[in-house]
């Protein structure tokens, strides 16, 4: 009977999700990259291969699902695309060091305490992708040794389902700590004790006595009968009380009452249980062989034994060839030392480094371009400033409920301010050309309205100046207050003044020559008749746009005698 699948820490590990409909032609593809690539991604959720397929399809410009499985089919380096993207590679160096501590102070000091040297501290890193992860462990792992005097080997499993990070994993060894050539590289003490292997978690055999097990957020991206037959899997592969650490939005499911025990739920640390699950076993899809019996091998010590004794030996014999398999299986060709001169680029770190730096790029011309903007702001807000001090005319801005947003000195003669007054409504400030009241109920009228007021006032030393009320919005349409001015306009009432002076004293100086008895007359220096007498006019008639020579002489130039020039 199947195990019913809940958890209420994290339910989402178990469900599909509904965010993006399955594509139409997702299982042909995935067919297809198991028959082509051999990575089987069936057991993978269905909504997470449909996204990741369509972002594919969408950088190749498919047509559609059919189109893009035939370019499948045709374009292998589409294909080690799509396997790429479709296996997540995302690691580093102690990712949630919490979780790590955790590690370092309690879970392998438990691990090692009290061990016989000739029995080996077992580690599996599964999904290591490019291997931080595993070197972290092995870093641990080796420093807890050493703290608690464990004089025995200790070794990392890290396996990957994908090849290509795994060659990464490996070239990382070469740059680890520097060298005395100006190079990065991995101790040897260090590097002995990480195997890197390709192995698929779901169909090929599990590693076995395993003391810690490391499978983190690898759950996640698998269907729950999948996840179901991983931790089987990793069941299997640990000791009797082996430990189990989980990413931190996985959990073991319905498996934590009978096959795990929890140890930090925070954490996402469990502790293997004494019981036996069914596992699935799929052929493994590494190429594992068979080892031939040869015929003429004689086996010592069993010659007469009993069918029954011979059955166990024979048994017990499998399973060492089966564990030797594995470890031959894991270490590969991959242990060979000379693949540390090989030089395998990491593509997804590269092109997220890049990336990165085309962000940083971005980032600095935008901090720049704000760096200017900042500063010729400043600038327009020092001339602003300058503006507002030396101009001789008193303004202020008002916002929208009528209250102080800025002001120039020159506005102390009409209203009582201080330059702490900033924020403070204008009713609460002291008016100082009239009445209080007179003057809030323009200003409102202002503001409401949208009217323009403007009117004269004289103050007490004889002075005139001319308030000015305008309304104003602000970049949003919204209402944007008042803006308040007071011009001094004694000079211009003083020339008005004048101005009506010289016009009465115009009037009477006509007004006398109006009612002489003797002609009199005005000529411009053009020998245009400005102004001609009630008496001349009796006697030469209408001036009628005539020249002066021509109205009283009849010429059609300037008169021999004129002296109007010298005039």
């Amino acid at each position: 009977m199947e195990p019913a699948v809940h958890d209420p820490e994290d339910a989402s590990q178990w469900s599909e999700g509904t965010g993006d409909e399955p594509l139409a032609e997702l299982s042909a593809i995935v067919d297809l990259l198991r028959r082509r690539c051999a990575v089987d991604f069936s057991g993978y959720k269905t909504t997470t291969l449909s996204r990741r397929v369509r972002h594919r399809m969408i950088q190749g410009e498919a047509a559609d699902g059919a189109a893009y499985l035939q370019r499948l089919g045709d374009d292998e380096a589409e294909r080690h695309a799509l396997c790429s993207d479709l296996l997540i590679h995302v690691t580093e160096f102690f990712r949630d060091p919490a979780v790590f501590a955790r590690l370092a102070d309690e879970v392998l000091p438990d691990l090692l305490r009290g061990r016989d040297p000739s029995d080996d501290l077992r580690i599996w890193s599964a999904g290591c992708a490019s291997g931080e992860e595993a070197y972290t462990l092995a870093m641990l792992a080796l420093d807890v040794a050493g703290r608690m005097g464990y004089p025995g080997n200790v070794k990392v499993f890290a396996t990957d389902i994908a090849g290509d990070v795994l060659e990464q994993a490996s070239l990382l060894r070469r740059y680890f700590v520097r060298d005395p050539l100006g190079g990065v590289r991995v101790d040897t003490t260090l590097r002995r004790h990480v195997v890197f292997a390709r192995h698929n978690l779901l169909n090929d055999p599990p590693f076995t006595r395993i003391d810690l097990v490391v499978c983190r957020n690898l759950l996640i991206y698998l269907q729950p009968q999948a996840q179901i037959k991983a931790l089987s899997q990793l069941h299997f592969a640990l000791k009797p009380h082996g430990v189990l650490l989980l990413g931190a939005s996985e959990t073991v499911g319905a498996l934590q009452a009978q096959a795990f025990a929890p140890m930090d739920c925070s954490h996402k640390l469990f502790r293997k249980q004494p019981v036996a699950l069914a596992r699935l076993i799929d052929v493994p899809s590494l190429g594992a062989q068979s080892v031939p019996l040869q015929p003429e091998m004689a086996l010592p010590g069993v010659a007469g034994q009993p069918p029954e004794v011979l059955e166990a030996e024979l048994l017990a014999t499998r399973e060492r060839l089966q564990e030797m398999v594995l470890e031959l299986q894991a270490s590969h060709e991959r242990l060979d030392l000379g693949n540390e001169e090989l030089t395998a680029s990491n593509e997804e770190l590269q092109s997220t480094n890049e990336e990165l730096k085309s962000v940083n790029e971005d980032l600095y011309a935008l901090n720049h371009e704000l760096e200017s903007k900042n500063a010729e702001l400043a600038e327009l807000n020092r001339d602003y400033d300058q503006l507002l001090d030396s101009t001789e005319i008193g303004i202020v801005f008002l916002d929208a409920a009528l209250q102080l947003r800025r002001f120039s000195p020159a506005v102390s003669e009409f209203l009582a301010l201080r330059s702490s007054d900033m924020g403070r409504p204008v009713r609460e400030i002291s008016y100082r050309l009239g009445q209080q009241d007179a003057f809030m109920a323009e200003l409102q009228r202002c503001a409401g309205d949208k009217a323009r007021i403007e009117r004269e006032i004289r103050l007490p030393d004889g002075r005139w100046v001319y308030q000015r009320m305008l309304p104003f919005k602000d970049d949003s349409s919204l209402d944007g207050g008042v803006v308040l001015t007071w011009t001094d306009i004694s000079e211009i009432k003083r020339m008005q003044s004048l101005a009506e002076q010289l016009a009465a004293d115009r009037t009477r100086l006509l007004g006398i020559l109006d009612v002489l008895p003797d002609g009199v007359y005005i000529v411009s220096q053009a020998f245009d008749i400005e102004y001609l007498n009630p008496a001349l006019e009796r006697e030469f008639g209408p001036i009628q746009g005539r020249k002066c020579y021509e109205y009283f002489h009849g010429r059609s130039s300037r008169c021999d005698w004129c002296k109007n020039q010298e005039v």
